[in-house]
């Protein structure tokens, strides 16, 4: 079976709609994630951990390793992207964006 253009870019749109659908659920359920655990290191006393079940150890491995989170100054704050990483991120963004727009007007 034989797939013509036409049909290649329809399921590449298809494709990157998925892939975009894919990293705003994930990028919601890291920012509730987050909400959550700064809920609970905000908490001074230890009972919101045990208010939801949820060892303190799990939340550490949660905020240390999966976000990437790390203890500066007696406070958990985002490792920081370098410049070069910033701008990368931005042209990569780009391209892509202009790509999706180039597919839709063909």
């Amino acid at each position: 079976m034989e797939i013509d253009d036409n049909n290649k870019n329809n399921i590449i749109v298809v494709v990157v709609v998925v892939v975009v659908v894919v990293v705003v659920v994930v990028v919601v359920v890291v920012v509730v994630i987050i909400i959550i655990i700064t809920i609970i290191i905000e908490d001074k006393d230890t009972q919101g951990c045990f208010e939801i079940e949820i060892p303190k150890s799990m939340v550490h491995e949660i905020v240390h390793d999966t976000l990437g989170y790390q203890k500066v100054s007696a406070r958990w704050v985002p490792k920081m992207l370098t410049e070069d990483h910033k701008l990368q991120r931005v042209e990569i963004s780009q391209r892509f964006l202009l790509r999706c727009q180039q597919d839709n007007g063909d």
